[in-house]
């Protein structure tokens, strides 16, 4: 990696947090199958697409009752920019996901500086 002059190197001030969705891998019939098994079983599969209004009644009662282990059946990806301060805490509450950071080892990082609104 070639060595860039400090004074071409141009520092950015942003003031914004952004979460992009990159991909996702599931849908409401793995929260629905996932919240259905205990009762159900293997047949819970049979009862996705019997009738809708109920799975969607079903997916805001888990919501709104905070049962969240069906949700944990999903799988998405983001891709987030915000301060060094806001990656902290999520890594100090992280439960249950992963994360990867750009790392300057392997790259050249231009200075980016949070200055709030």
């Amino acid at each position: 990696m070639s060595e860039t002059p400090a004074e071409n190197v141009k520092p950015s001030y942003r003031s914004d947090v952004t979460v992009d969705l990159v991909k996702h891998t599931a849908g409401d019939s793995d929260v629905l199958w996932a919240a259905r098994v205990s009762t159900a079983g293997e047949q819970s599969l049979d009862e996705l697409s019997k009738d809708p209004e109920r799975s969607k009644g079903l997916i805001n009662y888990l919501m709104r009752d905070r049962h969240g282990s069906p949700f944990e059946h999903n799988s998405m990806t983001f891709f987030i920019s915000a301060p060094i301060f806001v990656f902290r805490e999520f890594m100090r509450h992280r439960v249950g996901w992963s994360y990867n950071e750009e790392s300057g080892r392997y790259r050249r990082l231009d200075p980016v500086f949070y200055v709030p609104d």
